[in-house]
């Protein structure tokens, strides 16, 4: 199995944090505290508090799981190079006007960021090579939810007439708006990993609308009421609500639900780890992150952060692709022979790759393969 170009892009996701471990960490935006908490999801341990600009709402990790963005409500996105914990400020502003920013999206190939802005009702676009914005494009009210799937990006409208504006991915133009319902909120919008389904939260409604993205019209509804954010599992089978202080599981195919979790409290963002097994839940009023067991239902101990986390969007970082099958025995010869081959030797796969040391990169390729 060779490794194609594609994996400079999405290989990379093994030097986490500033210690330079490999876990998949988690990180939770503190709206009041102005800073970002760091989770380890091997151990739950907090490891590091990053300060970013003030009043981050949204986050959004890249694809290769280098860089972190934070919507910050005070006209900036922060960049957070999850080697170092350096942050970058972006300046989000857009002919001369700053952007109150709640949500953010990264698109799959990593070279656009998309922030929410609500009072300004537009949508920043980003390009992650120079960290300026490029272009903003119209949304309806009080856009709050951001998400791109199927090479277009969707915003949920927080307030009244509730719609989901679709803005093309290539030209930044609004291409559908997307009725909802007549009265609702909005706070997260999920998206599947094949980018063929929407999902759209509902904080005061009966039910979370699904959005066809080859159709853009809405085409079933899951009903659970008070939701305020979902998240879609890796393998696309399984969307995560949180509802009524609950976490809640539904099958994608049927809508059926398949799982209810003890208390966790909220509101606030959720994500499922790379290998489906937790979820984890911002629970704002506690200050805390829960950690749901994604089969059972059970919680475990909160985590502490900051104050007032929120963490809308995807926080956690995906897992690395490296050559070979995962749990099979040559996968580890396959990955180390293919990264040689590609980048003439380790030493070169390591620097190109990012990571500080051969042996980085090899625990990394075992963490992957499950050696």
């Amino acid at each position: 199995m060779k490794v194609r170009s594609a994996l400079l892009a999405f290989a990379v996701a093994g030097v986490l944090g500033s210690t330079g471990t490999l876990a998949q960490n988690a990180y939770i935006t503190n709206n009041q505290s102005n800073n970002v908490s760091v989770i380890d999801t091997r151990t739950n341990e907090v490891t590091a508090t990053v300060p970013v600009g003030a009043g981050p709402w949204g986050v959004a990790v890249s694809p290769d799981g280098r860089k972190v963005y934070t919507a910050n409500w005070y006209y900036t996105v922060s960049v957070i190079d999850t080697a170092t914990n350096a942050v970058t400020s972006i300046p989000n502003i857009w002919n001369g006007i700053g952007g109150n920013a709640i949500g953010i999206a990264i698109s799959r190939d990593g070279r656009r960021v998309y922030a929410s802005n609500f009072y300004q009702q537009n949508v920043s676009v980003i390009d992650t090579a120079t960290n300026t914005v490029i272009a903003a494009a119209p949304t309806g009210p009080s856009p709050f939810g951001v998400v791109v799937a199927n090479e277009k990006v969707y915003i949920a409208s927080w307030a009244s007439p509730f719609t989901v504006t679709v803005v093309d991915t290539v030209t930044n133009k609004v291409i559908a708006t997307i009725p909802i319902a007549s009265e609702s909120t909005a706070p997260e919008l999920a998206a599947s990993p094949d980018g063929r389904r929407v999902y759209v939260t509902n904080e005061i409604g009966d039910n979370v609308p699904v959005i066809d993205t080859g159709t853009d019209t809405v085409i079933a509804t899951i009903p659970v009421s008070i939701s305020q954010s979902a998240t879609v599992s890796s393998d696309g089978t399984k969307v995560y609500i949180s509802a009524g202080n609950h976490l809640h599981a539904f099958d994608v195919v049927t809508n059926k639900f398949v799982m209810g979790s003890d208390y966790i409290g909220g509101p606030g963002g959720v994500s499922v780890t790379q290998d489906n097994s937790r979820v984890y839940a911002v629970n704002f009023g506690w200050n805390a992150v829960m950690v749901v067991d994604a089969v059972t239902g059970a919680v475990a101990a909160p985590i502490p952060v900051g104050s007032g986390p929120l963490a809308y969007g995807n926080f956690i970082q995906p897992r690395p692709t490296f050559a070979g099958t995962p749990g099979k025995s040559n996968c580890h010869g396959q990955s180390v022979s293919a990264l040689a081959k590609q980048y003439g030797g380790l030493n070169n796969a390591a620097v190109t790759l990012g990571y500080p040391s051969v042996s980085a990169l090899q625990n990394a390729i075992e963490a992957y393969c499950e050696a």
